[in-house]
């Protein structure tokens, strides 16, 4: 779904490539944290405090437990010894 014109869209492009490489890349490293920060948050929620025992975990399939079948997501659990 795309809820922005296109010339929104040419704006923030235009906006965007102005910015140098690095802060490009700070900037992508800013929305990252702040997405983690805001998984985190949820999981916290959703799970309450003990969650942070296992965050690692939390974080891991909420971010990609779509991406790996069970067996691939033990095998990396049981590399971080919470399997």
């Amino acid at each position: 779904m795309r809820d922005t014109t296109p010339r929104a869209l040419a704006h923030f492009r235009d906006l965007v490539a102005r910015r140098t490489p690095a802060e490009r890349v700070e900037m992508a490293c800013g929305m990252f944290e702040a997405a983690r920060e805001l998984a985190r948050a949820g999981i916290i929620m959703q799970y309450g405090p003990d969650a942070e025992a296992h965050m690692r975990k939390h974080l891991l399939l909420r971010s990609y437990g779509q991406d790996f079948d069970e067996a691939k997501i033990q095998r990396i659990l049981a590399s971080w010894g919470e399997a």
